[in-house]
């Protein structure tokens, strides 16, 4: 007889253990191949992460549409509730890839950070100021630039749609971009619209 157990983890139900004879071993391991060989079919079947991209600029008003813009300012808040963290940031940027971001924590205190398009700056309480070099300064050059929807293939040297995955009750595409300097990033967009 084989027995399967749950470890515990705290943020799933428990399931109790599995009892299979010998008889049920083969159907059970039979299941389990067809389901992973229909997942792997699934993902087989993506689309590329350049149509995926590609449509989300057109949905969202096409090139013509993003090339009009030469500023934006996003203020956002960013809560982490086990740490009992809210973070309040105002976000400034502007062609090609200037850059002003601001945030206040009661915790931290507050944090700017910028750039002029080739100066990389930090400002924080705990460090002081700094000059970000090598690769966290291209890692923060690469998020000032303006246009990353619409010039992601000079941004980075390859995007893949690796999945599906439910986010907030919506299936989205999950696609990973790697960059040439940093690590992997990944975004996520609405299979429907």
């Amino acid at each position: 007889m084989i027995r399967l157990t749950s470890t515990s983890v705290p943020c799933c139900r428990s399931i109790a253990p599995l009892r299979f004879s010998g008889a049920t071993l083969p159907m059970v391991l039979l299941v389990f191949v067809a389901g992973v060989s229909a997942a792997r079919a699934q993902e087989a079947n993506l689309p590329k992460a350049e149509t995926i991209l590609d449509k989300y600029v057109e949905v969202t008003g096409g090139k013509a549409a993003y090339d009009k813009l030469q500023n934006r300012v996003a203020e956002m808040s960013i809560e982490f509730p086990s740490q009992g963290l809210k973070v309040g940031m105002t976000l400034y940027t502007a062609r090609p890839n200037k850059m002003y971001a601001v945030s206040e924590a009661e915790m931290f205190g507050k944090m700017e950070r910028g750039t002029d398009g080739n100066v990389v700056w930090e400002i924080n309480r705990m460090t002081g100021p700094q000059v970000k070099e090598e690769e966290e300064r291209a890692v923060i050059l690469r998020g000032a630039a303006f246009d990353t929807a619409t010039a992601w293939r000079e941004l980075y040297k390859k995007a893949e749609c690796v999945g599906t995955e439910v986010i907030d009750g919506k299936t989205c595409y999950k696609i990973t971009m790697i960059p040439t300097e940093g690590d992997p990033e990944t975004r996520y967009y609405d299979k429907e619209s």
